[in-house]
């Protein structure tokens, strides 16, 4: 029932980008890595508000338009998409990056970017892969390999959500 219900929201995260694709050149999906279940944890909703209005803050201050705002809320967790024109995909990948960056905390963050000829990977843009949330090996290395228990992965996300949080203090970077 809880992959069921994950998969469900993942699919509903899918029809949420595409239909902002019909309407804007550049998606930004942001969300959580929170291993296990529930993705909804104490601490994301309001991360994701935060993350994301600082986001929309940067991508502003870039030049860009953010005409359309919206939040999911499901089995995969929350997450807030952002439809973004006047600003290359790839400028609007360079703040992502950098949110992710700008603390240890930010490794819970994932700030995926869409067009219509799909994802930006940080690969794309000469970036390194993900660190491990536990470990400071390539995270889809330790995810595919097992590497750690999911109870250690799990209780890092939410000790990372709620350091964010503590620390938050206005916009990030």
């Amino acid at each position: 029932m809880k992959l069921k219900r994950i998969l469900e929201g993942r699919e509903a995260r899918a029809r949420a980008q595409r239909w902002l694709l019909g309407k804007v050149d550049v998606v930004a999906q942001v969300s959580l890595n929170i291993p296990g279940f529930p993705k909804d944890v104490e601490g994301s909703r309001v991360l994701i508000h935060k993350v994301a209005a600082s986001f929309t803050e940067k991508v502003l201050r870039a030049g860009g338009i953010v005409p359309v705002e919206m939040t999911l809320e499901n089995g995969a967790g929350v997450a807030a998409f952002l439809g973004i024109t006047s600003l290359d995909a790839v400028e609007v990948k360079k703040i992502a990056v950098a949110l992710e960056e700008v603390q240890e905390w930010g490794r819970i963050l994932d700030i995926d970017i869409l067009t219509q000829a799909g994802a930006l990977s940080r690969e794309k843009m000469n970036k390194p892969s993900r660190k491990c949330l536990v470990c400071e090996r390539d995270a889809k290395w330790c995810a595919s390999t097992q590497r750690h228990d999911i109870k250690d992965l799990r209780k890092k996300a939410i000790d990372l959500i709620q350091e964010a949080v503590k620390a938050f203090s206005g916009p990030l970077g």
